[in-house]
Formats: structure tokens, sequence, C-alpha cells
């Protein structure tokens, strides 16, 4: 498998892991939340939107930032630029 599907494939699989953590935190603490039966059918209901949100966030995110950090400007070496 070529490296830029590794990478690609292993951002994909991180941000899942991350959607399905998030949706059961969500799921727990929304429940914990809201004190009415009807808050917490919708908090069951809703975590897995807001999960796969944060999930599709961080894939986003990962995504972006890889050529930054791959191929960045490194010539300035952290200097101060005073």
């Amino acid at each position: 498998m070529d490296h830029k599907v590794m990478v690609i494939s292993s951002f994909f699989i991180a941000a899942v892991i991350a959607g399905i953590v998030s949706d059961i935190l969500l799921t727990i603490f929304l429940r914990a939340y809201e004190a009415t039966t009807q808050g917490q059918l919708e908090a069951t209901y809703g975590s897995p939107v807001f999960a796969a949100g944060i999930a599709s966030g961080i894939f986003t995110i990962l995504l972006l930032f890889y050529p930054v950090f791959t191929k960045g400007d490194r010539s300035h070496e952290w200097e101060d630029f005073r």
C-alpha cells in the first residue's frame, strides 16, 4: 500500500475511534445533564450526530495540517525574527 494511502487510512481510523469514544462520553454526560425523560431521549438520539460531527472535524483537521507538518518551511530554524 502506498504511504499516502496508509496515512489517510490511519487518519480515518483515528477519527472513527475518536467518534466512537465521543459518542459514548456524550451519551453518558448528556443523560446525566438532562433532567427530564424527553431530554434523556434527545440525548440518546442526538449524541451520535454530535459524535459524527466531532469525528469529521478531526478527520478534516488532520488532513489539512498533514502537508504543513510534512512539507513546512524549516529554513528559519526557530529564529526569533528580530
